[in-house]
This record gives C-alpha cells, sequence and structure tokens, in this order.
C-alpha cells in the first residue's frame, strides 16, 4: 500500500466518520479541527507529509517508513473506533437539553415578571 492510498484510507474514515468533508486530507486536517485529538492530528500530518515528499526524489529518502506506518495504524485504530450512532445521540441530547434549560429559563422568569407585576 503507497502512502497515497493511504492517505485517501485515512480522508474516506474522516469523511464517513466524522463528517468532515475535502478534496484532500490536508484539507480535511484543518476542517476537522477539534474534532480530531492533537496527537492523531500530528499521525496524520506525518501522513500527509510523506506524501508529499514522495513527490521528489531526495526527500522521499528522509521519510521513516516504521514512523508512517505507526501513523497510519494510530489514525486508522481511533477513526475506526468513532461510533456514529453515539455521536449523533451525543448531539441531539445536547441540542435538547439546552432547549429544555432555555425554555425552563424563559418561563421562570416570565413567572417572575408576572409576580413582580402582581398578576400572580
Amino acid at each position: 500500500m503507497t502512502y497515497e492510498e493511504r492517505a485517501n484510507h485515512i480522508s474516506k474514515l474522516i469523511e464517513t466518520r466524522l463528517g468532515v468533508r475535502g478534496k484532500t486530507l490536508p484539507i480535511q486536517l484543518r476542517r476537522a479541527g477539534r474534532l480530531l485529538p492533537r496527537d492523531m492530528r500530528r499521525h496524520a500530518k506525518i501522513l500527509t507529509d510523506a506524501v508529499a515528499h514522495q513527490a521528489s526524489p531526495k526527500l522521499a529518502r528522509l521519510v521513516d517508513n516504521d514512523q508512517v506506518l505507526q501513523s497510519y495504524e494510530a489514525c486508522e485504530n481511533y477513526l475506526t473506533s468513532i461510533d456514529i450512532w453515539d455521536r449523533r445521540k451525543g448531539k441531539t441530547i445536547s441540542i435538547l437539553s439546552t432547549a429544555a434549560f432555555n425554555l425552563l429559563a424563559v418561563g421562570g422568569l416570565l413567572i417572575a415578571v408576572l409576580v413582580w407585576r402582581g398578576y400572580l
């Protein structure tokens, strides 16, 4: 498996697991931002650097194959461990709890104003 194939595989995993779209892996990493932990961003950066260095024969000698393989495996393991449904459930619960709190706050303020004005 070449570095470019590995980068494409990680790119597809980022798109399916995190929902971050982009033409290339560096663009997706920039858009993902804090969705990826710092060490996963570092591993993905190692992978993108290896792909970029492969274009030049002199720079290709600088690429550490073992480090690139470890970075690829770390990214793949992290991205495959993400549960898509759990993330969606968490987002839904967060939105609903925010709406419920806002409703309670507005209701409490309404009752306070009605009591203050003498209607209750």
